[in-house]
């Protein structure tokens, strides 16, 4: 069963990379339009930037409260390090969620203005497959790190905890 869940999260991965790359495609507009977008990427790059260091520090931090929290329980190092572990895996895969999201969605914004020219039908389908990226990743990227915790763990994912 896991080796189903991983082969559909890979196959979410592949074909979220499909509409980026069929998006990304799509004419970038008028140079106009083509220098907001440009301006409007790099100031969305820093804001990236800085959210991922903010978050790499506070997973850090969080993680470690939670390994000696553990620790201080009847020295339970072993527990505190899976659920630590686990706490960072889920920071990583919803790093990687956010980024992939964000950075078709700056990179697709001048394609569906520069869509909306000559069709507002073309501008909507634009639109709606740059945001079906970030939707299809962030359920793919849930499924194979939920997958790789259960895995790493020693657990059986097709059963629950209380069978």
């Amino acid at each position: 069963m896991s080796a189903l869940v991983i082969v559909v999260g890979l196959i979410g991965l592949g074909f979220a990379w499909w509409l980026k790359n069929d998006v990304l495609s799509e004419d970038c507009g008028t140079p106009k339009m083509q220098e907001i977008s440009a301006a409007i990427e790099e100031g969305a790059e820093a804001y990236m930037a800085r959210q991922c260091r903010a978050v790499c520090w506070l997973t850090v931090a969080s993680a470690l409260v939670i390994l000696l929290i553990h620790a201080a329980d009847d020295g339970r190092w072993h527990a505190g390090l899976t659920v630590a572990l686990s706490f960072v895996g889920g920071a990583v895969f919803s790093l990687a969620s956010g980024y992939t999201g964000t950075r078709v969605a700056i990179r697709v914004n001048g394609r569906a203005a520069a869509a909306a020219r000559t069709s507002l039908n073309r501008a909507l389908k634009v639109a709606l497959r740059g945001g079906a990226v970030a939707g299809i990743a962030v359920v793919a990227f849930s499924l194979l790190g939920m997958t790789a915790a259960y895995l790493l763990a020693g657990a059986d994912p097709s059963k629950t905890p209380y069978e």
